[in-house]
C-alpha cells in the first residue's frame, strides 16, 4: 500500500496471475477490473494475455500428445516437431508472459469457479 491508501501491485506480482482471467485476478487482488486494467497499462501490459496463453498452451499440449503417441510417418512427425518449435517460439516472444506456466486443465476449473456471471460476459 502506498501513502494515498492505494495498493501497489508490481509487475512480478501480476506475472503470477497471467494464467487466470482478468476478472478472477481483480477479485484475488481485491480491486475492481478497471483498476486492474489501469495497473496493467502502467506496467506496459496493453492486453491481458490469458486467452492467448491458454490457446498456445492447448495447441502445444495437443502436439506433444500426438508426438508421444507416435502418430504418422517420420515426415509427419518432423512436421509436428517443427510446428511445436514454432509454437514454443511464439509463446516466448509474447511481450509479457508468466515465468513458466504450462497448459494445465485444472487451472481452467479453478479459474471458472469464482461464482461470478456467465462465460459470455465481455465478448
Amino acid at each position: 500500500w502506498d501513502m494515498s491508501g492505494k495498493k501497489e501491485i508490481s509487475r512480478d506480482e501480476l506475472s503470477t496471475y497471467l494464467h487466470l482471467p482478468e476478472k478472477a485476478v481483480a477479485k484475488k487482488l481485491g480491486i475492481c477490473l478497471t483498476s486492474l486494467k489501469k495497473v496493467c497499462r502502467q506496467h506496459g501490459i496493453t492486453r491481458w494475455p490469458y486467452r492467448k496463453l491458454k490457446s498456445l498452451d492447448k495447441r502445444i499440449h495437443k502436439l506433444e500428445a500426438s508426438l508421444t503417441a507416435g502418430e504418422g510417418s517420420p515426415e509427419e512427425q518432423q512436421s509436428l516437431r517443427d510446428k511445436l518449435d514454432a509454437l514454443h517460439k511464439e509463446r516466448k516472444s509474447l511481450p509479457y508472459r508468466p515465468s513458466g506456466s504450462a497448459y494445465n486443465p485444472a487451472d481452467e476449473d479453478s479459474a471458472g469457479s469464482d461464482g461470478g456471471g456467465s462465460d459470455d460476459e465481455g465478448k
